[in-house]
């Protein structure tokens, strides 16, 4: 197998993120718990605390799966000719062959200033489309290989000097 791209630190962000998101759902049952046990006003307060902790996790949960569920972390070449890419999962990784087509840039605009840029590919295993992160000091000469236009796309809008 041949590296095209690789997402590195992908794996500790997603469980740094799973941490913090499980602490906060077991401080939630902690006052829910807390509430149930407790004597007076503090037992409503515990338990609004409680809820809205566990609600929250549970929506964090979600959001995590459904961003990172389509996010390519490595791409090979095999020794076919033929692409592989690895998908994060929220159990593990997920090999995918077969046809890539249709890789197109796309950006995201964060806050004022910032954009996060991607290129998204379609796959006939997955029903949406595919993501490739790019950061703008990340080595695209890979991608370059099998998605000319949207690395050259990329190159062209990125600031200079990032």
């Amino acid at each position: 197998m041949t590296p095209i791209y690789r997402n590195t630190g992908v794996w500790t962000r997603s469980a740094a993120y799973f941490a913090v998101v499980v602490a906060a759902l077991l401080w939630g049952c902690f006052e829910l718990w807390r509430g149930a046990h407790a004597e007076g006003g503090e037992a409503q307060s515990d338990a609004l605390f409680g809820v809205l902790f566990i609600g929250g996790g549970i929506y964090a949960l979600w959001q995590i799966v459904a961003e990172w569920r389509d996010v390519i972390v490595a791409l090979d070449r095999d020794d076919a000719g033929g692409l592989v890419a690895t998908v994060w999962g929220p159990t593990g990784p997920k090999k995918i062959t077969g046809e890539f087509r249709n890789w197109r840039y796309h950006v995201v605009v964060v806050g004022k200033r910032g954009e996060l840029p991607f290129i998204f590919v379609d796959n006939a295993a997955v029903p949406r489309p595919l993501r490739v992160d790019l950061r703008f000091k990340g080595d695209v000469s890979g991608l370059r290989a099998v998605a000319p236009e949207a690395v050259t796309e990329y190159e062209r809008r990125r600031p200079m000097g990032k």
